[in-house]
């Protein structure tokens, strides 16, 4: 038996009608769904009706519920009823929900390498006064031990914060190497990504 390849299911939206809920000032905070995608979701939903600068504003959220965590991302968006044309909203809706998928992709991604990776992560709080006297640190260690009592703990908590960017250069680096080429099979945000770039660009050719 052959397997028939997962399509993504569509919601045709009808923006004006939306634009125009907004402008009656109805349907604020309804959600509407435009497409799923196995565990994938993509809704839409009226904010407001900006009436100063006379747009209509919708939030855009991507959705996807994995075995063991969730990932969303969302993002506002705005009609100008007065320079926007329906066909190019469209396509900046289209160009949006790329972007949130996108971004859901790198963060699970950052999640897992950062899991991976923890052994290299020095945190803030593992940084004491012996490791700063022995770094490049040592003499504004000292200097800021002169100052008064209100100054002295935000300046020390802030060569805290220089001693571990320093000592996590590595880890940062390899946490990017690992979200740059990580192949996720377990979530369907990636399958989801190349579909929808593939009909983008087939309607926009």
């Amino acid at each position: 038996m052959v397997k028939r390849a997962l399509a993504i299911k569509t919601t045709k939206i009808d923006w004006k009608q939306l634009i125009t809920l907004a402008l009656n000032k109805q349907g604020w905070g309804k959600i509407y769904t435009i497409q799923a995608y196995s565990d994938v979701t993509v809704s839409v939903v009226i904010e407001s009706m900006n009436f100063k600068r006379n747009c209509a504003e919708f939030e855009l959220t991507c959705n996807a519920k994995g075995i063991e965590d969730t990932w969303y991302n969302k993002a506002s968006v705005q009609y100008q009823l007065d320079n926007f044309d329906i066909v190019d909203f469209e396509r900046l809706i289209e160009r949006r929900i790329q972007s949130l998928v996108a971004y859901c992709i790198k963060e699970r991604a950052r999640r897992i390498g950062g899991l991976e990776l923890r052994h290299l992560y020095t945190p803030c709080w593992s940084i004491d006064e012996d490791m700063i006297l022995t770094s490049k640190y040592k003499k504004d260690w000292e200097l800021s031990e002169k100052l008064s009592d209100n100054l002295i703990c935000q300046i020390q908590n802030e060569i805290k914060e220089q001693l571990q960017s320093d000592m996590n250069e590595d880890y940062i680096v390899k946490l990017d190497e690992f979200i740059e080429n990580y192949d996720d099979k377990e979530s369907a945000l990636k399958s989801f990504l190349t579909k929808l770039e593939a009909a983008y660009d087939k309607r926009n050719k």
